[in-house]
């Protein structure tokens, strides 16, 4: 069932071009009043905190703004669809894009430094089952996995077969144009708590993604970012036919890649 979740979003300035005639004493409260209106109608829509309401699936446009899925239509404005609402933490939303890798691809080829390593600091382990659905600890969000292992292989990071499935989040924002936007840069890999909360929302994520001319996640499976406990070899993947989480080798070429971004909805 989707989250239905309250935001704090900057609206933009209001402009107000008209003037008002004093005619004589009786106008006098109206100009007041009308002046009163407009300084906390100003001061709501740029210096204050608005709450508003959004849904998963909801469709995030180039200029940060997000747009009811049910209220989109096509080419708002000048303003391009790069994203959509899949989840939240604090006063942040992540979006996912609307983008998959066009072919499968391996984490980390078995003759590199990153199929052999185990990265403790992107470690998860799972429990449960498809039956039971599933919960992790350790590694919950993505957001900094790359990072992770770069410090660990400054030498090997630098050439991007040696880590296929991030380097295509890396590189998502400038091959996908988005160079003159926020969305240009911060596209990561999710963890497999995040790539579980796609597959469980599957179906209206996948709705949003058809409205905007997405990706569709058909019958494959996904690479996620988080290191098994169990071994130095196996890395998280979540197939999207039933939502079966697997320790997979790093070196499979079967797994496909979304990316995450972070939608900041509160500003001052």
């Amino acid at each position: 069932e989707c989250c239905h979740v309250n935001f704090v979003l900057k609206r933009g300035i209001p402009l107000y071009n008209g003037d008002i005639l004093l005619l004589g004493n009786c106008m006098k409260k109206f100009y007041l009043f009308g002046i009163l209106f407009w300084v906390l109608f100003f001061k709501m829509g740029c210096n204050s905190e608005n709450v508003v309401s959004y849904d998963i699936g909801d469709i995030v446009l180039s200029d940060g703004r997000v747009v009811p899925v049910e209220h989109y239509s096509f080419g708002e404005g000048i303003c391009e669809p790069v994203g959509v609402v899949v989840g939240v933490s604090g006063n942040k939303a992540m979006m996912m894009g609307l983008h998959k890798s066009s072919y499968s691809m391996s984490w980390a080829p078995s003759d590199t430094f990153g199929y052999i390593t185990k990265f403790a600091e992107i470690q998860a382990s799972r429990f449960g089952s498809v039956e039971s659905d599933y919960n992790f600890s350790g590694d919950l969000v993505g957001r900094d996995n790359w990072l992770a292992v770069c410090n660990s292989d400054r030498e090997g990071v630098l050439e991007p077969k040696n880590y296929p499935a991030f380097y295509f989040a890396y590189k998502y924002g400038s091959d996908f144009d988005y160079l003159n936007s926020e969305f240009n840069y911060g596209w990561y890999l999710p963890s497999v708590s995040e790539l579980y909360a796609v597959f469980e929302n599957k179906e209206v994520l996948q709705k949003s993604l058809n409205i905007v001319d997405g990706l569709d996640f058909g019958n494959n499976w996904y690479w996620s970012s988080s290191q098994s406990y169990s071994a130095n070899e196996g890395v998280y993947g979540v197939s999207f036919i039933k939502g079966d989480v697997t320790n997979v080798y790093k070196y499979c070429s079967a797994g496909y890649v979304i990316v995450f971004h972070d939608l900041n909805l509160l500003e001052f």
